[in-house]
């Protein structure tokens, strides 16, 4: 469309409804034109300050560009403002500036036009006050048309993005080069929906990229929360990014990060560090399985936190791994989430894992592998009903420490051997894993064991803790709780 058409016949959103907008042409004096210089001289002397633009047009083509970025209007050349030109005006101010929308829409990006601009001051975009209500969705959506581009490229440090629904982008659906930005919240409406892009829904990467939150977010999931839209890798930490923080504590803070083509979740690179999942459901039934692994650490990544007591995860339905750990560094917590119905729960070539208080079930191979690494503690956790072992240690990982040996076993007491000077925790279960964890034993120099406690059975398991190189066993073979018997002799009958 030429600036001719577009001026006289301009459409826009305004209050849901298509209306036309004439421009009206006033002959400007020339004491208006002395003012108007003298304005320009003092905007140019002092920078107009950051301010609030509301999003009210849709289109987005080679006239969507703000008219006089910096002047603090968000007008392109028809005087309406469009998403672009407010990023554009936002740029040009100093200050946090906020975008908002005057009521549901979507944005299609251009073919000729690509990208959006980078985000390069500090900027809040809050579709909030369109979120659709009857359908609990975003109300904006950001709409990529297959093309080549990136849906929002964040460079400048604290930002926040709250109700978009951000689709079909080939690269990432959102970009973070820098720190301290917030994409979502626990508050209604601000919930963003990330899915169908064909790389990663939101990328976070680069030294410069620390202190990042992602809150109640759906990343692969279509707004009804129940119908997978892949993007590759939901969540990408990677090339040194840290301390970023997906999910949280506070009620609703986690997010649903599914039925993406790949990994739910990867962090990798050396200087990758710090990097905490809370409260997050990653994957799911069906089709919301990830492609392969829920949560994938490695390449040098570095102290990575999943899950803690009030934040753990559901690492559920993934079509490999539950979670992945290969070459990392640091120590690795994994603990208080519930991980099943994976192609098997943990594995891990790396060391220094603290496994503790999960609820691994029903996965397809092993509930937690260990391969070749050393210095890994697997302790208190429910184990059970996963096809394969419940715990399972190649290539002489934990240097071969021996599962204990269970040598008597009463509803009321248990004793055994075991490695000296080690810690034994007991467990009880149906099969030969260990789905109650029932309490400990020390052993003595010796290498024996005993321990007066109520067991819940039917069977009786245990793991051997090595405290001083932090290595776990297997578990134990299994063994059958002996009824407690008296010895009744028979009355004389006299």
């Amino acid at each position: 469309m030429n600036i001719v058409s577009r001026i006289a016949n301009p459409t826009y959103i305004y209050n849901g409804d298509i209306t036309m907008k004439t421009k009206l042409f006033l002959p400007i004096l020339l004491p208006g034109l002395v003012l108007l210089g003298l304005l320009t001289f003092a905007l140019k002397s002092s920078p107009v300050q950051a301010a609030g633009f509301v999003v009210e047009a849709n289109f987005d083509d080679s006239l969507a560009h703000d008219a006089t970025p910096g002047d603090g209007i968000c007008a392109d050349e028809t005087g309406l403002c469009t998403l672009r030109a407010a990023i554009e005006e936002a740029n040009a101010l100093v200050g946090t500036d906020t975008i908002t929308f005057i009521s549901p829409m979507t944005i299609t990006i251009d073919a000729v036009e690509g990208d959006l601009p980078n985000i390069t001051d500090q900027l809040i975009i809050d579709a909030s006050g369109v979120w659709d209500t009857a359908n609990n969705r975003p109300g904006v959506t950001l709409d990529g048309d297959g093309q080549v581009a990136t849906g929002l490229d964040i460079r400048v440090n604290s930002n926040e993005v709250y109700g978009l629904y951000i689709r079909n982008f080939t690269n990432d659906g959102i970009d973070i080069l820098s720190s301290g930005n917030s994409i979502g919240d626990n508050v209604s409406g601000k919930r963003n929906v990330i899915s169908g892009n064909g790389d990663t829904g939101i990328s976070i990467s680069g030294s410069a990229a620390y202190g990042n939150g992602v809150f109640n977010n759906y990343i692969g999931v279509a707004p009804d929360g129940i119908t997978a839209e892949a993007n590759y890798h939901g969540v990408a930490i990677t090339d040194s990014a840290s301390e970023t923080i997906i999910g949280g504590l506070q009620t609703d803070e986690g997010n649903l990060i599914a039925g993406n083509s790949h990994s739910g979740v990867i962090i990798s690179g050396s200087g990758t560090n710090h990097n905490q999942l809370y409260k997050n459901t990653i994957g799911g039934s069906g089709a919301l399985g990830n492609g392969e692994y829920g949560v994938s650490v490695h390449i040098n990544a570095s102290n990575t936190i999943i899950g803690m007591m009030t934040g753990g995860n559901s690492i559920i339905g993934n079509t490999s791994y539950g979670i992945r750990l290969d070459i990392i560094t640091g120590t690795t917590y994994i603990s208080y989430n519930t991980i099943n119905g994976n192609n098997s729960g943990i594995v891990s070539w790396g060391d220094n894992l603290r496994v503790n208080n999960n609820s691994i079930h029903d996965n397809d191979g092993s509930g937690v592998s260990v391969v070749g690494a050393t210095g890994n503690l697997i302790y208190e956790n429910s184990i059970y009903d996963n096809t394969g072992k419940g715990i399972e240690m190649l290539q002489h990982a934990n240097g071969d420490i021996a599962a204990p040996v269970i040598l008597t076993v009463t509803q009321s007491s248990i004793s055994g051997t075991a490695c000296a000077s080690c810690t034994v925790e007991i467990f009880s279960d149906n099969a030969d894993e260990g789905k109650v964890y029932e309490g400990a034993a020390v052993v003595d120099s010796n290498g024996e064991w005993s321990r007066s406690i109520n067991l819940t059975g039917p069977n009786v398991t245990a793991v051997a803790i090595d405290a001083s190189a932090n290595n776990s066993s297997e578990f134990s073979a299994p063994k059958t709780i002996s009824a407690n018997f008296a010895v009744y002799l028979p009355a004389i009958i006299k």
